[in-house]
């Protein structure tokens, strides 16, 4: 996800990582561009799907106080049918699909209750 707003501002996706509430004249203040060029930018990425926002629930209040992260691999050919078959599970919060040399991933800090507390971001430039 290299292209498009974030190539063009590596920080904006670093800020919209630890401040998901961030009101679009800060996230534009950030990319060093005006208010209708971030809405633009931001509102392409949502539809094209590059960017998917999401809320998150903490565990001991899900009903699902326990997770376990399951790491596999799968021939390209099967990885389709295997996700909608994982899809199928209403126990699965989140599949990813992770492919390249270079997998990144971001994420919170929790506390023990499942409230962030930090930030763990990611550089997708380096």
């Amino acid at each position: 996800m290299t292209s498009g707003m974030f190539a063009r501002s590596p920080s904006a996706w670093t800020s919209i990582g630890e401040n998901r509430r961030m009101p679009l004249s800060e996230l534009a203040e950030v990319m060093g561009v005006s208010v209708d060029t971030a809405s633009r930018r931001l509102n392409r990425l949502l539809e094209s799907g590059q960017l998917v926002l999401r809320c998150d629930l903490a565990r001991s209040l899900s009903g699902s106080p326990v997770a376990v992260t399951l790491f596999g691999s799968v021939a390209a050919e099967h990885l389709e049918s295997t996700a909608r078959e994982f899809a199928k599970l209403p126990e699965i919060r989140q599949c990813l699909v992770l492919a390249g040399p270079t997998n990144k991933l971001m994420g919170r800090l929790l506390d023990p209750d499942g409230r962030a507390v930090g930030f763990v971001p990611m550089n997708l430039w380096a």
